[in-house]
């Protein structure tokens, strides 16, 4: 996997070690370079929410359609690198809506088909995360050769951030709301076919029995345009 969810959060006194069997999972992903993303949690708190808060994990709030911390979202500067509009849950029209199975909160071990799927609507920053990571594996399908930091950078570099308290990034909306359009169009445009010149052997006068050095120009943004020499069938030389 690229990019993991974590719709769960829970207070910590220490971010850095967290849960211990949970923080050593979570080392192993950022070793593998492997983006974990998790919801902030639900109490309109600042305290330490795990595992948001934790250096290995990309923390989500969320905000409403003005813009602003929606109430019961998380906050802080250790909880929130990013947030998403899921809404303020008061009135129902600012939910998220999703089709899902939904059984309600008593949920019987009996059903077993889960077949049943509906519009259900629902606030949280539960909500939040997995729009987050819908956004990072569409920056994965664009280029999978893409470091998690390149997509991190992909994410807050385009993201919205006129949301939240201040223009620029705060401690209750992190780097913005995300912004599916700009990260992606800024992912495909890095990602486009470059574009190369040959300089040198230019074709005047040159013939198969002199040395040459092959230079060119390119406008490919990752710098690592290549250009490929090969013999044709004809026993020229050619350039493709």
């Amino acid at each position: 996997a690229n990019v993991i969810n974590m719709s769960l959060a829970g207070i910590v006194s220490n971010c850095t070690t967290g849960d211990p069997a949970l923080n050593s999972i979570l080392s192993r992903a950022a070793n593998d370079d492997i983006l974990v993303v998790a919801a902030t949690g639900n109490s309109g708190s600042s305290a330490n929410y795990y595992p948001a808060c934790s250096p290995h994990v990309m923390g989500v709030g969320s905000v409403d359609s003005s813009g602003s911390r929606s109430s019961y979202s998380n906050y802080g500067s250790q909880n929130v690198d990013i947030v998403a509009y899921v809404g303020d849950g008061s009135p129902s029209t600012s939910y998220s809506w999703q089709r899902v199975y939904y059984c309600g909160i008593s949920c019987s071990s009996s059903i077993t088909n889960f077949t049943s799927f509906a519009n259900w609507s629902g606030s949280g920053t539960s909500f939040a995360s997995p729009q987050v990571v819908g956004l990072a594996a569409i920056i994965y399908s664009i280029d999978p050769t893409l470091t998690k930091a390149e997509v991190v950078s992909y994410l807050e570099n385009n993201a919205d951030d006129t949301v939240g308290p201040s223009i620029g990034s705060d401690t209750e909306t992190g780097a913005g709301a995300i912004d599916f359009e700009a990260s992606f169009n800024a992912a495909a445009s890095d990602n486009t076919t470059p574009s190369i010149a040959i300089v040198e052997p230019n074709g005047s006068g040159d013939n198969a029995d002199e040395t040459f050095l092959v230079t060119w120009t390119d406008s490919d943004i990752d710098n690592d345009a290549e250009v490929n020499l090969y013999w044709d069938n004809d026993t020229n030389f050619a350039i493709g």
